[in-house]
């Protein structure tokens, strides 16, 4: 403590004596006694050559521009995302009361792609399907899991149904079903024509994932006009889009006399 106030004290003292020797000097300067020689003015010290210069500029801004090529490379990688983002032209939404993998949900997306529209006119189809399935079974036996489950998804559907301008293609089970046109009765959800997941596309599922898809699976396409999602004029598109899906749906897997395959 004492060599560490020693130390303090020293470093006063020698400061003091600098600004007097300074003080002393400027003095006899004024004086004529000697002449003030002053230190070298910022231009006289500044460099002359280009890399110099550089150097110089890189210093003394060396922060700012660390946050500038930061901000670029974060602006590089999400422009690259954007521009390399797959596309969908509608979206189809699972919605189910019994829980569907998404590797089940793959595979009728790819079925009923065929008959899509290219309604963002970029040369490909594609759908987007959004999974909001789960086990309402499991979730009444108070079940934590499958109530959280079951409380994500169903937020997540009247998200969707809300304010998704592309989500007009419905794939539901029966319960399901039934649930949005008793909640709906007097303005309907759903548009008249439906069509039923074909007995083709089960078996398919099945040898590609292993798994079974719930019986009874329903197509369906919602309604636009008068809805909050009608101001968007994608809707109508994507509704266009969506109706046709169901009726070239109906129309390959449907016998003459005008009973669904599936039936």
């Amino acid at each position: 403590m004492a060599d560490e106030k020693k130390r303090i004290t020293n470093e006063t003292l020698a400061a003091q004596r600098r600004e007097r020797q300074e003080f002393l000097k400027l003095k006899r300067a004024q004086s004529g006694e000697e002449a003030y020689e002053k230190g070298p003015t910022l231009e006289e010290v500044m460099p002359k050559t280009f890399w110099g210069k550089l150097q110089n500029f890189v210093y003394h801004t060396k922060v700012p521009i660390i946050i500038v090529l930061v901000l670029a490379v974060l602006f590089g990688v999400a422009t690259a995302q954007c521009i390399n983002k797959e596309k969908y032209d509608i979206e189809l939404v699972a919605y189910s009361f019994s829980y569907i993998m998404d590797e089940q949900l793959k595979v009728v997306e790819e079925k009923l792609e065929s008959f899509c529209e290219d309604v963002d006119e970029n040369g490909e189809k594609n759908i987007s399907t959004v999974n909001c399935t789960f086990n309402k079974n499991n979730a009444s036996q108070n079940n934590t899991f499958a109530n959280n489950a079951e409380y994500t998804s169903v937020s997540r559907y009247q998200a969707i149904i809300v304010g998704d301008p592309q989500a007009t293609l419905f794939l539901l089970d029966q319960a399901a079903f039934d649930q949005m046109v008793e909640r709906n009765k007097e303005n309907p959800f759903f548009e008249d024509e439906i069509a039923y997941l074909s007995d083709e596309i089960y078996q398919e599922v099945k040898e590609k994932t292993g798994f079974e898809l719930p019986e009874g699976l329903i197509i369906a396409y919602r309604r636009v006009e008068g809805t909050t999602i009608a101001k968007d004029k994608i809707s109508s598109k994507c509704q266009d889009a969506a109706k046709k899906i169901v009726s070239d749906y109906n129309e390959k897997y449907t016998i003459p006399d005008g009973e669904n395959k599936n039936d």
